[in-house]
């Protein structure tokens, strides 16, 4: 499908609350239609980048316009999660309608997904040139969403071996004030809100059409129970409303990317039920240049600039922190799968601020086929032009930057491995857990990370005494572990294993469950990452976190492999072990002292 009917502008809209970001999808002709799309909230948000970008790129090849945008405190806009409230984000959706107003929209499309369903809907009654309504799987009730986000922390907790229930949890925030959930802060006013709404009381207006899709992996999967009741009083009550059960994995909560394509086909084609071909007076395309965007905006030399820069064929997005002016230093962001520019929990972007606020200029942005990045899905191993390509939009936007430090986690720091020897801008790397992974060494990692904690905890013996623990598929699957860490070739030649969900490069098709598969290398992961690195002159940092699956696979190849223990020898080698930290930092005193870290390795190298 051509993509390149037109492009997404990427943009920041300045509001009351503070600039937000944007990117406009829209074809060489502004139609009179558009529509705007109401985010999910929180890991389901970034989660779900990849399916709203899809949709967003279809509609616009098709010659429909969408407005994406990142409410207050979330994706690339400004603010703090902790200091948003449901009003607040109203607010800002309320100056997203003025802004499409503004570029001679008459008609729009108010599209919600998941939390952001209830904001949508809501929404729906304030704008009087609404007359449809797109649901992705909306959470039926704001009070069993924010249970389930709770245990999140809950879980986490359980992991280090304490125990916090969601009724403790709900005491806390309601004591403190505000909750750390996940990488995530929220208040108590904005949690309390959540918990407030349900959609049944949250009827659509009886005038606009409303569309209700929600996605199951089995064929044989029927509508749920909260589904009927909810739109079976909305019915009761007039509304025009509609729903669907469409087969596809629950991509908002997948622990890698999943795709839906039957939820994008039916989406279009609701979207353009009904649609006029008339266009309005062949307005140009209003292209985003890197000095002003769409909003009519001037940026300021310290204000962060949201760009489109191409790769091959391809448009990708990228937002650039520009720090000091005179800067020669600066760091780029290299992303692991399968997350977006954002990072789980803001991760990159809470980085990439603290180094712009010391001066240090930082270029975060997606690859093809990731995030906001068009074309086919890439992955790891076949991402050298995109990093070539953001490295020369880097170098084109601070003219003083004369080196770069690579900063990477999990694939992203593998990728930079290849990357960083064949391009002499590169001076330094900052690699976070990187991933190695190999069928020995996942093997061995669970054995020392997994089973030895397990057998040290009172825990797993009390509930072996009461029968609680399965034990012959469990010793079944310690055996096998232990086989395959015994017996699988590490670093003589053994085949690197996939990390689940990533993408491979093409040329292999895309199928319907969204992964793709192509041949292994014939030299382990481990090996060729070792090569790479000993072709680059420059520093490396490896930042470890001791609470990570992926960290231990990292820890007992660079034990065990000769060119490994040469590489960690090196002067040029430093090792910054974090205990306490998971894998991408969650906690955030550990996720600021990984930013103080980085900030000490810069002022140094």
């Amino acid at each position: 499908m051509n993509h390149r009917a037109g492009h997404p502008s990427p943009f920041f809209l300045q509001t009351k609350n503070g600039r937000l970001l944007c990117v406009w999808h829209t074809p060489l002709d502004t139609p009179r239609r558009a529509v705007l799309h109401v985010p999910a909230f929180g890991e389901e948000m970034h989660k779900s980048r990849r399916m709203v970008a899809l949709l967003a790129q279809t509609l616009r090849a098709r010659g429909t316009a969408t407005l994406l945008i990142d409410p207050f405190g979330t994706g690339d806009s400004e603010g703090d999660l902790e200091k948003a409230t449901w009003e607040l984000w109203k607010d800002d959706f309320r100056a997203a309608h003025a802004w499409l107003r503004l570029q001679g929209v008459t008609e729009i499309v108010l599209w919600g997904h998941r939390l952001g369903a209830l904001l949508a809907t809501e929404l729906a009654h304030e704008f009087d040139d609404v007359q449809r309504l797109l649901l992705w799987s909306p959470v039926p009730a704001g009070d069993r969403f924010l249970t389930q986000f709770l245990r999140l922390r809950a879980a986490a907790s359980l992991m280090r071996g304490e125990q916090e229930s969601t009724k403790q949890l709900r005491e806390i925030l309601q004591k403190q004030g505000t909750l750390a959930v996940a990488g995530c802060v929220i208040s108590e006013e904005l949690a309390a809100s959540i918990e407030g709404i349900k959609l049944i009381d949250t009827t659509p207006p009886a005038s606009v059409h409303t569309e209700w899709f929600d996605v199951e992996a089995s064929a044989s999967a029927q509508p749920r129970v909260a589904t009927t009741k909810v739109v079976s009083a909305w019915m009761a009550a007039g509304c025009s409303v509609h729903t669907t059960l469409l087969p596809g994995d629950p991509f908002w909560s997948t622990q890698e990317i999943a795709l839906a394509p039957a939820l994008v086909d039916a989406s279009v084609a609701f979207i353009e039920q009904g649609l006029t071909l008339e266009q309005t007076d062949a307005a140009e395309h209003r292209c985003v240049d890197h000095h002003t965007d769409d909003s009519g905006e001037v940026p300021t030399p310290s204000a962060e600039r949201a760009l489109r820069f191409t790769c091959g064929n391809d448009d990708l997005i990228g937002i650039l922190h520009p720090g000091a002016l005179d800067s020669r230093t600066a760091v780029l962001v290299v992303v692991g799968g399968p997350q977006y520019r954002a990072g789980s929990h803001r991760q990159f972007v809470k980085l990439a601020r603290a180094l712009s606020n010391a001066g240090v200029p930082v270029l975060r942005f997606d690859y093809r086929g990731m995030g906001d990045g068009e074309g086919s899905p890439h992955d790891f191993e076949d991402v050298q032009a995109d990093i070539r390509a953001a490295m020369d939009t880097l170098s084109q936007q601070c003219p003083s930057v004369r080196e770069v430090t690579l900063w990477a986690l999990c694939d992203g720091a593998s990728a930079a491995c290849f990357y960083a020897a064949s391009d002499p801008r590169i001076r330094s790397l900052i690699l976070l857990n990187p991933w190695v992974r190999t069928p020995a060494g996942e093997a061995q990692a669970y054995l020392t990370q997994y089973y030895l904690n397990r057998v040290l905890s009172t825990q797993f013996w009390r509930k072996l005494l009461h029968g609680e623990v399965k034990f012959t598929s469990a010793a079944r699957d310690f055996i096998g572990k232990l086989y395959r860490a015994l017996f699988s070739r590490n670093d003589r030649g053994a085949h690197a294993s996939v990390p689940v969900g990533h993408r491979p490069a093409p040329p292999l098709t895309l199928p319907a469950n969204g992964e793709r598969r192509r041949a292994l290398p014939s030299t382990a992961l481990p090996l060729r990452m070792a090569s790479g690195l000993e072709r680059f002159n420059g520093e490396v940092m490896y930042i470890l976190s001791g609470r990570d699956l992926t960290a231990q696979e990292f820890r007992s190849v660079a034990g065990s492999s000769k060119r490994w223990r040469s590489l960690m020898r090196s002067p040029r080698c430093t090792v910054v072990d974090f205990p306490q930290a998971d894998h991408t930092f969650t906690d955030p005193q550990q996720s600021e002292a990984a930013i103080r870290t980085t900030l000490d390795f810069l002022s140094r190298s």
